[in-house]
């Protein structure tokens, strides 16, 4: 047994697990500045939805693809939600987050095969979304037009384009409509144009690093301004392993 700190805030017990098992814990340990850096940008995406609303305004928070629960406690911390549900495939993970959050209704569960319930607050921490998976028929397009077609009030989303973007540079800009995308942080803008259009929905803030991105969405009519993609901050510390 070992355990982690995340944010600087939340103590975290973590089971040993075989190398076999490949749940987001095996991953954590072998790389934790990477792992921990993608839970900084998750704190960054979900304080900046302040911005937007107070905590009364997103009462009921789902979240897809619990994983660790790092963002789970994020959510449940910062937003208080009165009904929070989190789905997770692995069973490690779902016997770990239930002893985490034993206030959430955790499930063991497909996120790709749930019907999303509605909630005001969304979380989808992918592991594999990028332009690619867009394209209508995807797994991942189903998901996200359930998701966006309930018009949530808040959606945060992973990606993880940015250690691919050099092989894949032109079928992301066709799928994205764009001519060229030189480096991540176009690619991004891009993204972020095709939510936009694709679903109405503009960005409030997106922190980013060269292994994955974290975008905090709203509802394009709650925003107006200009939202801002800026690289992830030293602090707070995702993710210390003790």
């Amino acid at each position: 047994m070992s355990r982690a700190v995340i944010c600087e805030r939340w103590d975290m017990p973590l089971t040993d697990t075989n190398e076999s098992s490949r749940w987001f814990v095996d991953w954590v340990r072998r790389d934790p500045k990477q792992a921990g850096a993608h839970v900084t940008a998750g704190y960054c995406a979900y304080r900046a939805l302040s911005l937007v609303y107070t905590p009364d305004e997103l009462r009921t928070a789902e979240e897809f693809f619990g994983g660790l629960g790092c963002q789970s406690l994020i959510v449940s911390d910062r937003w208080q939600p009165e009904q929070h549900t989190i789905h997770e495939q692995h069973p490690s993970g779902v016997k770990h987050l239930r002893k985490l959050l034993p206030w959430a209704d955790v499930w063991q569960s497909d996120s790709y095969a749930v019907e999303p319930a509605g909630a005001d607050l969304v979380g989808l921490d992918f592991g594999d979304l990028t332009a690619w998976r867009l394209r209508e028929g995807q797994a991942h397009r189903r998901l996200l037009d359930a998701v966006f077609a309930r018009r949530p009030r808040a959606v945060v989303l992973t990606d993880i384009a940015g250690p691919r973007l050099h092989l894949h540079r032109e079928r992301y800009g066709d799928v994205l409509g764009a001519e060229s995308l030189p480096d991540y942080p176009t690619y991004l803008e891009a993204l972020v144009r095709w939510f936009q259009t694709t679903y109405d929905y503009a960005l409030v803030r997106g922190y980013w690093q060269k292994w994955s991105t974290v975008l905090a969405l709203v509802p394009a009519e709650n925003f107006i301004g200009l939202g801002t993609l800026d690289p992830v901050p030293d602090g707070p510390r995702g993710i210390e392993i003790l």
